[in-house]
């Protein structure tokens, strides 16, 4: 994985490389729960790019910001990159363009549901008044056993 790092950090063929790293990624992300030990250079490298980048491949953006929310122990450094990846894409536009209001939206939790993992509820931004749900800014925590 460091050469895939390592074209990514350099934005070589990232049309191809961003989804084999996401799935990557993806795929390691109940370890770090288990093993607490996560691959930092390469979400890193991910994290990195541009705005640009990811407003371009909203699928890959929304993938990134599934594994994320899957990640259980993330570094002070870690979390302020994924706060500053998050922040352009995350736009208080996208929950007023349909004309609702502020006000229509608040942070809900699923029951608890039971996994291989252990029993989880998912945190998620609902609006009453048009019942969607925003797809970003939500995670999934598991309970503490």
């Amino acid at each position: 994985m460091d050469g895939l790092r390592r074209l990514i950090t350099q934005n070589v063929g990232l049309r191809w490389l961003l989804p084999v790293a996401l799935d990557h990624l993806r795929e390691t992300a109940p370890i770090e729960a288990e093993s607490g030990f996560y691959d930092d250079d390469l979400l890193h490298a991910v994290l990195t790019r541009t705005e640009e980048i990811w407003r371009n491949s909203p699928h890959l953006a929304h993938h990134l910001d599934e594994t994320i929310n899957l990640l259980t122990d993330i570094l002070p450094d870690m979390q302020r990159l994924i706060t500053e990846w998050r922040a352009p894409l995350f736009d208080m536009r996208m929950m007023t363009e349909d004309g609702s209001r502020l006000a229509d939206w608040g942070k809900h939790v699923t029951r608890t549901h039971q996994s291989p993992s252990g029993e989880f509820q998912v945190h998620f931004y609902y609006n009453k008044v048009t019942g969607k749900i925003l797809p970003f800014d939500y995670k999934i925590v598991f309970k503490a056993n």
